[in-house]
């Protein structure tokens, strides 16, 4: 008996589609195994396809590429991608090793194989491409492209592959600029060095991703026998193929530059000793970026230097040699006793005299060594006794043997003191310093040295007959010189010479006062201030106004202290103070003649605009100009930020400080230093009143409403911190301390400057921001000899309230007597009166 069987006709159908079924209802259905499909790959973003194309135009100076991509499998799940770049076969494999592990990320697995697969189950990657082979030389642009292909497959989770989709592009970049900085190229010649030679470069990558830097360089050093390439040639004849044609280098060595020594980006120098003398070399350097792109300007301008090695032209160091009043730079390395080769220098008696210095050595040489002598033979080589008090023979090498201290010297004779400098290749340098021992006198009082620089006076031209000594209208602003003179100087009651008749001189404002003048412009002093001069004189003020200070008056040429302020010069008024002497700084540009030898024209543009500025610190933001080495820093202790302005309405006036005293004390090194009665300064220095006489030819408003220069310290520095308090101690007990303040701020002087803290609530509300600066300072402490600093002059102001300040400094802080001042009665004319009092 048969079993019959029935199937749903659906299913039926359904089967019939499945040609190996095996019928049977007392049988199990077996279906037939079903192959694994292959799962695809699909690259959704990456550089679009340039292997055909211009290149630079698509991707100028892009080495690094996002790739996105998406996989499928149609029976499956993609379990993991891989990737490669630059796989054998491919455009990007030209003379490249196959694929790039080190483009594998930390999270990946590099495959085993022929081709370098890197494994990742991410779908994007960020990819640098090496773009290093230079396609432009350009030195302002140079560019290196490369073809690249990058190839993706995907592994489904039964490990079968997709078939691979690859994308061939370029990569470019902009290739980076090395310049050799020392020894300097010259294609034309060659730089001179000595057997220590230091070579340093400067790498710029301007497209870089991660620094603008190159990350790494190859240099090398070709002698003139060297054989460089591989041609039959001998080596000199090579190395003149190198050095004319440089690039020839890189034809040559590109890409790998193989044997050429290597330095990381932060090393950007090398050094070769023994060098052979009358030798010839080449030093080429090459910068490498990111992207594997090399510098490919191979120039004796950039790159390249040629370089000869010889001793000629070397005379060994270049030395500097100072201290706080005097700076001398030699113009050039040298060992000789020539006595042109001396600086003359005048240093004060009975205290320690100090000589600093320094050594610059040639170019890509080093300094090695210094030792110094004084008032012995430079030939004699015999070892000191005693580096403290053998003096007279040469004191022990040493590096950081800068310094000497000499002295005391009580005295009045010459010196010679010798320095020796050596760099690393045995050449040496012999400076000299004759200077004179001055042992000061101090047996006269005052000496007022007139360091202006103002316009003379012309006669009328032709002469008028019936007066033959009559004068020109004067020229500019007043005063002129011989203004200038009057007004300080004048004895008062005589004619005033080449005026209208009946003109009669009013006693200047230091009259009443024994005092002997200077005026250097006049050849007085052969332009020079000796400091045997200045040591006659127990006080000395010295008054300098602002030609004299910047040479505007070019004919006129600059003032003795601006001159002696500036390198190379010995600034006598401070060696002055250091000898034990008193002086008074006046003028309106006694600082600015001091400090702009050392200005920094950058700061004065910052606000507020139109002042000039002289720094303490950087801390202000501005460089720094003032401190140590400067006179107003070091004799005068202003020790904040100094600015001078030119103006018309900033009148000084008394400060608030200006009060209370201090006992007297004895000083060894300057004598009586008193406390000044502070009542006796004048309230304000005021503008011109009526009984202010215009000066002859010229006009009144001109003449009450002057324009003048101001100098002052910024106090507390603006922004408050720092403040220019001097405190020192003014007890010789080691063990007991007193600290009292040793600097007088006399006068201050009233300045609005929008953005600066305000002192002044009504100029507040007003929206002026108002501030009163210290513009006359007192220091009698212990550094040195008594100073006085006014930042303004001696004539712009009312002669009432300038008398009253000259007989305050004269009388409270110096001490000196001041004689009845009456005119005497005006006398016949004459052309040959005079106009000054005490000659």
């Amino acid at each position: 008996m048969h079993r019959m069987c029935f199937r749903p006709a659906a299913t039926v159908a359904a089967l019939a589609l499945v040609p190996l079924i095996l019928w049977g209802c007392d049988k199990k259905i077996t279906l037939p195994a079903v192959f694994n499909q292959r799962p695809v790959v699909r690259l959704t973003a990456a550089p679009i396809d340039t292997l055909n194309a211009d290149g630079v135009s698509i991707a100028k100076y892009i080495y690094h590429y996002r790739m996105d991509w998406v996989g499928f499998d149609p029976d499956g799940q993609i379990d993991h991608f891989m990737y490669a770049i630059d796989p054998p076969g491919s455009p990007g494999a030209r003379g490249i090793p196959r694929g790039k592990l080190s483009e594998c990320a930390p999270d990946t697995l590099p495959s085993i194989g022929d081709t370098a697969w890197c494994t990742t189950r991410l779908n994007e990657k960020e990819i640098r491409f090496n773009a290093g082979l230079p396609d432009s030389i350009v030195y302002s642009d140079p560019r290196a492209s490369e073809i690249h292909t990058f190839v993706i497959k995907a592994v489904d989770n039964r490990g079968l592959m997709s078939a691979p989709v690859q994308r061939s592009f370029f990569a470019h970049t902009q290739a980076p600029i090395v310049t050799i900085e020392e020894p300097a190229p010259n294609a034309l010649f060659y730089s001179f060095v000595t057997p220590f030679v230091t070579i340093r470069w400067r790498g710029e990558d301007p497209d870089g991703v991660f620094t603008q830097k190159p990350l790494k360089y190859k240099f090398k050093l070709f002698k003139d026998t060297d054989a460089i390439f591989t041609t039959p040639a001998k080596g000199f004849e090579q190395f003149e193929v190198a050095r004319r044609d440089p690039d020839s280098l890189r034809r040559f060595f590109a890409p790998t530059f193989a044997g050429w020594d290597s330095s990381s980006a932060d090393t950007t120098f090398k050094t070769y000793t023994n060098l052979v003398p009358d030798a010839r070399y080449l030093f080429v350097v090459v910068g490498f970026d990111e992207a594997g792109a090399y510098s490919p300007i191979f120039d004796r301008n950039t790159s390249a230097v040629q370089m000869l090695v010889t001793f000629a032209g070397n005379s060994g160091p270049v030395l500097t040699i100072f201290n706080e009043f005097f700076n001398f730079t030699y113009g050039s390395g040298g060992y000789s006793t020539d006595p042109s080769r001396y600086i003359p220098l005048e240093v004060p008696a009975r205290q320690p005299l100090r000589f600093n210095w320094s050594g610059t050595a040639a170019n890509g040489s080093r300094m090695k060594q210094f030792r110094w002598m004084m008032d012995g033979d430079y030939i004699d080589q015999t070892v000191r006794d005693d580096e403290r008090t053998d003096f007279k023979h040469w004191s022990q090498w040493g590096l950081a043997n800068t310094a000497a201290t000499v002295g005391p010297f009580n005295e009045s004779l010459p010196h010679l003191f010798y320095i020796e400098a050596e760099d690393v290749n045995g050449l040496k340098s012999l400076g000299i310093v004759a200077f004179q021992v001055v042992v000061p006198t101090f047996n006269r009082e005052l000496l007022i040295v007139n360091d202006t620089r103002l316009l003379p006076d012309n006669k009328v031209s032709p002469p008028i007959l019936t007066a033959p000594d009559s004068l020109a209208p004067p020229v500019g602003t007043w005063p002129s010189r011989s203004e200038l003179d009057t007004f300080l100087f004048a004895r008062g009651g005589v004619r005033w010479r080449m005026t209208p008749m009946g003109t009669v001189s009013r006693p200047g404002i230091f009259a009443g006062y024994r005092y002997d003048t200077v005026y250097p412009a006049a050849a007085e002093t052969n332009g020079f201030v000796t400091l045997e001069l200045l040591g006659r004189y127990k006080h000395v003020l010295w008054i300098t106004e602002a030609n004299s200070a910047t040479g505007n008056n070019g004919p006129l040429g600059k003032g003795v202290l601006r001159v002696m302020s500036e390198p190379g010069h010995a600034n006598t008024l401070a060696a002055y103070v250091t000898l034990g002497g008193s002086i008074w700084m006046a003028g309106g540009a006694a600082t600015e003649a001091t400090m702009m030898p050392w200005d920094v024209g950058v700061n004065n543009t910052k606000d507020p605009p139109g002042v000039l500025k002289w720094s303490l610190t950087a801390e202000t933001g501005r460089a720094p100009e003032l401190g140590a080495g400067r006179m107003p820093y070091d004799l005068g202790h202003w020790r904040t930020d100094i600015w001078s302005v030119v103006t018309r309405t900033a009148y000084p006036h008394k400060s608030v400080r200006a009060v209370g005293g201090y006992p007297p004390r004895i000083d060894p090194g300057w004598g009586l230093v008193r406390s000044p009665d502070y009542s006796l300064l004048p309230a304000q220095l005021g503008n011109k009143g009526v009984e202010d006489p215009t000066p002859p030819f010229r006009q009144r408003s001109a003449f009450l409403s002057p324009v003048f220069s101001i100098e002052f310290l910024t106090a507390a520095n603006i922004a408050g911190t720092l403040e220019n308090f001097i405190r020192e101690d003014d007890v010789p007990d080691p063990d007991s301390t007193h600290m009292v303040s040793m600097l007088d701020t006399l006068m201050l002087v009233p300045m609005v400057f929008n953005g600066f803290p305000p002192e002044d609530e009504a100029l507040t509300a007003a929206g002026l921001n108002y501030h009163s600066y210290p513009i006359m300072t007192y220091y009698h402490g212990m550094d040195n000899a008594p100073v006085v600093v006014s930042g303004f002059d001696l004539w712009s102001f009312s002669r009432r309230d300038l008398v009253q300040l000259v007989d305050f400094v004269f009388q409270q802080i110096w001490g000196l007597p001041k004689e009845p001042v009456a005119a005497p009665a005006a006398s016949a004319p004459s052309a040959t009166s005079a106009v000054r009092a005490w000659r």
